[in-house]
């Protein structure tokens, strides 16, 4: 740096000055001052007055000297000097061998401006001399002092640089500053290429290398400024270019205007500039030369405004710039070769030494690592772009499964990948070949023999795979590298985590569930701890147990709400929950009075439930239960409790009035019929006295008598037709109140079928005789095709129906030309429909299909039994069959006039036949007669072996009647009605029967042990056949008689079985069963007449 100093730039200012060179001092030991500018020939009396000796300016002469003499270069301003000869003076240093002081007058004596630090140094530590700054912003001058200090800075910051492109910034950063009248800079640098641990300049003795690169710009906005970031200046067409040649050509800086500086602007306000347009600016480029250099290092093009750039002191300031970058870039060019060169070998032998121990290590860590890898269960593979595989380790063949030496010809990676994840990995392999390296997860398949049951897998191997593609030095991918971790245990805790996350979520979900619901609940719900303390009650328990609503559920005792009966119950039930842990239910009352607000009022009462809380060991840890407020409920239950009661006492007191109504009506009808057949006996028997003698009388006197009997017979006949009519419409209305009532019962009893076709045929055979009717009886072949013969049935109701029917047909066909009613019978396994029976079924009231369930019908195998009661009466027209099963309606007004009738007999027919579950159906035609049908549901059943009831004889109809009195029978009537007594003993004596006669059960009991039933008793000829039972009697009644007679019989006091016929005037079929049920053999309701009860005692007799 000794080729510049500050004389270069003194020469060129017009101020005065001087350079003291400490280095060169006199004889003395004075510094060695050195005078430049033409101008100081004429003010030496300055000088000599700072080196002078008077006494007038010791003062100032004294500070000038320290100044010089002080080694730390520091700066001053001597305002102090200011009244030496006019002028003042400002002094700075410059590398801390040269001091230079300027001055200039001060105008008659007066400074233009003072320091305001006593030690003349500004706040920001530079020399302070406003006025000529001033100055030189103004004359657009540049200030010597000002240049040299920033070459010396400059010069020292960059002496220890090792970097060209540090220098270049350092260079850049320190050129653009307003005191040196820079606007912008920017270098281009010779192109650098890459080394190891630095940038290195190409060399610049290469010839042809003419690449150059922005390498530092200050001072140029990004906006405004359009700079290459290269330039070529052997190529390029740029003006530019053009201009870098020439001086590289010519070796020395060119001045650029405006056109020259591209299309960028000039000016940095960040400087202190203001935007110049190009006229005002112009630029230096300078060439960077390093010796023996074919080509510039680089190019430096620096921006001065156009009043400074052509100045003398402008000039010397960038030609010591330019050899300065100069010989700090050769500086450090050379530092590097010769780093390079001295290093080379070392450098080498060292990479030799490094890589072989470096190869030495890999060598072990790859040891160690492929040694842990097995260790961890990690498999290695290597597969070729066909997927076959090159090279693996064993971990890979145990997780893959991928076979081995021979076997895994033609095998591919593919083959082992689980088949729901080929897809996923066919995309990763061709990303694979594609040169992209990546990472997933997949399964491989497992062999049957490693799944847990040795079934086919289907949930695979999971694995964690890492792949990378291996290429060449074309870079084309030639394998498939990689590494394949089991996740198999983390699978299955990801599973498990997820499950109990999942369980969690679903027990949280659960537990708000469980809190919307409980708070919503009409119901009651409680937790209790071990020590019956409530845990927890919802809104709903406060409300049931009228208790205040409270947060804190601790302190609630719940014996307050419990009334003191309840206390009791609630404590057993707990009790029973924790010691048995059993859940209970139960019934307390409460405290509070409950009313509806409907005039129901009484005491509350919850219904509880409750259930033993238990841990995992299972002990108890609590209760929980639910409460709900039954107190609308027991309210009801008495209220309904009550009316039960008052229900059964009306249908007992409806029983009583039936019973009371059927007796008495009944007994006196009874005693009516039978006097009557008494009297047309008798009228029989007198006319056939009399009847030999009537020759004896004159003609008027025959015919009078004859008139005379069959007036009586006529009357006797109507008595008889008038008493059987009224014990219907008894019986009808019976039926229909305990219809109504719902009193009526469907009460099965094992039956044979034959008996009720003979009896039926029985009952009506004198009526049709009377009346001209010819009655037929028809058994169908599906009684023997299905082998129905006994059957369990009502056979009381069937027989009801029955009578109905054959009472209408006989009253329907008597004055008819033609005069035929037919009763037949059959069975079917299935429900009988109306084609089959050739009628119109009638609209059910309700269907009863399952009306032989009950336990009385037993078990046997259902069957439908059907009755078909045809006639060639008058026949029915559409709109009479449309109303004729309804209550209280016939056929037509004529119907009762000429018929009679109270048009109850087919509504009760109806609803006997469906309480049976059956229908009933009619078919005529006015003219044609007509015909009912019906069919009634009946279970089969064995033939019962002691039951003499059913059994009768198997005789024909021909056997019974009148016939019958011809085998004398002793027969004992207990009766307790007189009237009855009498005529019904005339009535079996006139038949030739030897009839008893005693009032009440006991009486009856005290008879049989003075007859020869009685065992050990042959003091008597008296030998029973059978008894006449009245029910209702007093002292003893009827039932009470005959289970006494059967205990007699049991226990061998009488002699084989006494054959007993219930004689009830109560028709209801309740107390026909209860006899059966005593042991009574057969029933017949009063009235009743002799042909009806003669065929009942020969078939008891006789069977």
């Amino acid at each position: 740096m000794d080729a510049v100093s500050p004389l270069d730039f003194l020469d060129a200012d017009p101020r005065p000055a001087c350079v003291v060179d400490l280095r060169k001092c006199g004889r003395n030991g004075e510094p060695h001052i050195e005078l430049r500018n033409t101008a100081l020939q004429t003010q030496g009396n300055l000088l000599d007055t700072l080196l002078g000796n008077d006494e007038e300016n010791s003062s100032a002469r004294a500070r000038f000297r320290a100044w010089i003499a002080d080694e730390g270069g520091g700066a001053a301003v001597f305002t102090s000097l200011d009244c030496v000869g006019g002028y003042r003076l400002c002094g700075y240093t410059v590398r801390r061998r040269w001091r230079v002081i300027q001055w200039q007058q001060t105008d008659g004596g007066v400074a233009h401006s003072t320091v305001e630090h006593g030690n003349g140094i500004a706040s920001n530590g530079k020399p302070v001399d406003t006025s000529i700054h001033e100055l030189t912003l103004s004359e657009h001058a540049l200030d010597p002092t000002t240049l040299v200090q920033g070459l010396s800075s400059l010069f020292e910051s960059s002496v220890a640089c090792r970097d060209v492109g540090v220098f270049w910034t350092e260079l850049v950063d320190a050129i653009v500053t307003p005191a040196h009248g820079c606007q912008f800079a920017y270098v281009y640098s010779l192109h650098r290429r890459s080394g190891a641990n630095t940038d290195f300049v190409e060399s610049p003795g290469q010839a042809g290398n003419s690449k150059y690169q922005m390498a530092s710009a200050q001072g140029c906005q990004a906006a405004g400024m359009a700079l290459p970031a290269d330039i070529n200046i052997a190529t390029g067409r740029t003006r530019f270019a053009s201009i870098c040649r020439a001086a590289q050509a010519l070796l020395q800086p060119l001045e650029l205007d405006g056109e020259d500086l591209l299309s960028f602007k000039c000016g940095d306000a960040a400087h202190g500039f203001n935007s110049l347009t190009s006229a005002q600016i112009q630029a230096v480029l300078c060439p960077i030369l390093v010796r023996g250099a074919k080509v510039a290092t680089g190019f430096l093009v620096v921006g001065i405004k156009s009043g400074v750039a052509r100045s003398q002191l402008s000039r010397a300031w960038l030609k010591c710039i330019t050899s300065l970058a100069s010989e700090r870039v050769q500086a450090i060019m050379n530092a590097e070769e010769a780093m390079i060169a001295t290093g080379e070998y070392e450098s080498k032998s060292k990479v030799l030494e490094n890589a072989l121990a470096d190869r030495n290590d890999v060598t072990e860590k790859l040891a160690s690592t492929l040694a842990m890898i097995e260790m961890v269960d990690v498999g290695i593979f290597d597969f070729d772009t066909s997927g076959v595989l090159l090279h693996a380790n064993e971990a890979y063949y145990r997780l893959s499964g991928h076979p081995k030496g021979d076997a895994a010809k033609g095998y591919s990676w593919a083959d082992c990948v689980f088949p729901e994840d080929q897809e996923m990995t066919f995309t990763q392999w061709g990303l694979l070949s594609q040169g992209v390296a990546t990472n997933f997860e997949m399964r491989w398949k497992r062999p049957m023999a490693s799944t847990f049951d040795g079934k086919e897998d289907t949930e695979g191997q999971w694995v964690l795979a890492a792949c990378v593609p291996t290429k060449n030095e074309a870079g084309e991918v030639i394998a498939i590298a990689g590494c394949i971790m089991d996740l198999a245990a983390q699978k299955r805790s990801q599973n498990d985590a997820l499950k109990r996350a999942e369980a969690l979520e679903r027990a949280q979900a659960s537990e708000e569930r469980f809190t919307r619901f409980a708070e919503s609940a009409p119901i009651g719900i409680y937790i209790l701890g071990l020590d019956l303390k409530l845990q927890y009650v919802n809104r709903a328990w406060f409300d049931i147990n009228g208790h205040e609503v409270v947060e804190d559920f601790g302190i609630i005792d719940w014996h307050s709400v419990v009334s003191a009966e309840g206390i009791a119950v609630v404590a057993v039930q707990l009790d029973l929950v924790i010691q048995k842990q059993q859940a209970v239910t139960f019934q307390f009352q409460l405290q509070r009075a409950w009313s509806n607000g409907q005039g129901g009022q009484g005491q509350a009462w919850a219904l509880a439930s409750a259930y033993p809380e238990v841990d995992k060991d299972g002990a108890v840890i609590g209760i929980a239960g639910t409460l709900t407020d039954i107190s609308q409920l027991k309210w009801a239950e008495s209220v309904q409790k009550q009316r039960v009661e008052e229900a059964v006492e009306a249908r007992r007191q409806q029983d009583n009035f039936i019973d009371m109504t059927s007796h008495e009506i009944r007994n006196p009808l009874g005693a009516v019929i039978h006097c009557a057949d008494l009297v047309m006996s008798s009228l029989k028997d007198m006319a056939d006295l009399v009847g030999g003698s009537l020759s004896a009388f004159s003609p008027d006197q025959r015919t009078h008598f004859n008139e005379l009997r069959d007036g009586a017979l006529e009357a006797v006949n109507t008595i008889i037709s008038c008493s059987s009519h009224q014990k219907r419409i008894v019986d009808d209305i019976l039926t229909l109140s305990k219809l109504d009532s719902r009193l009526l019962t469907i009460v099965p009893s094992p039956i044979r079928l034959d008996s009720i076709l003979r009896d039926a045929a029985n009952m009506f055979e004198v009526d049709a005789k009377k009346v001209s009717v010819e009655l037929r009886v028809d058994k169908a072949d599906s009684l023997r095709t299905l082998a129905v013969d006994w059957v369990m049935l009502d056979s009381g109701r069937v027989m009801q129906v029955l009578i109905n029917l054959i009472t209408n047909a006989l009253k329907f066909t008597q004055k008819e030309a033609v005069r035929v009613v037919t009763l037949s019978m059959g069975a079917s396994r299935s429900r009988l429909s109306e084609r089959e029976l050739e009628v119109e079924f009638v609209p059910l009231h309700t269907l009863r299909d399952r009306a032989v369930n009950g336990v009385e019908w037993g078990s046997g195998e259902e069957v439908y039994l059907y009755f078909k009661v045809s006639d060639t009466g008058c026949g029915f027209s559409d709109e009479q069959k449309a109303i004729i099963f309804e209550r209280f309606a016939q056929a037509s007004p004529r119907t009762h006039s000429r018929y009679g009738g109270s048009g109850l007999g087919l509504f009760i027919t109806r609803e006997l036949i469906e309480l049976q579950g059956g229908e009933i159906g009619v078919s005529s035609r006015p003219g044609d007669g007509t015909a009912f049908a019906f069919y009634v549901t009946a279970r089969s059943v064995v033939a019962p072996q002691t039951d003499l009831a059913i059994a009768g004889p198997r005789r024909s109809s021909k056997e019974t009647g009148s016939k019958q009195a011809k085998v004398s029978h002793t027969i004992l009537v207990v009766e307790d009605n007189v009237v009855n007594q009498k005529v019904l003993r005339k009535q079996l004596e006139k038949l030739g029967h030897d009839v008893h006669v005693v009032s009440h059960g006991g009486e009856a009991l005290s008879f049989l042990e003075t007859t020869s039933c009685w065992k050990g008793n042959t003091a008597t000829d008296v030998n029973l056949d059978v008894i006449l039972m009245d029910i209702e009697m007093p002292v003893m009644d009827g039932f009470t008689c005959t289970r006494k007679i059967r205990e007699a019989e049991a226990q061998g006091q009488i002699e084989g079985h006494l054959p007993i016929i219930a004689v009830s005037a109560n028709a209801r079929h309740e107390q026909i069963k209860y006899a059966l049920e005593c042991g009574m053999d057969d029933t017949i309701s009063k009235p009743f007449r002799i042909v009806d009860l003669i065929p009942k005692i020969a078939r008891l007799i006789a069977g």
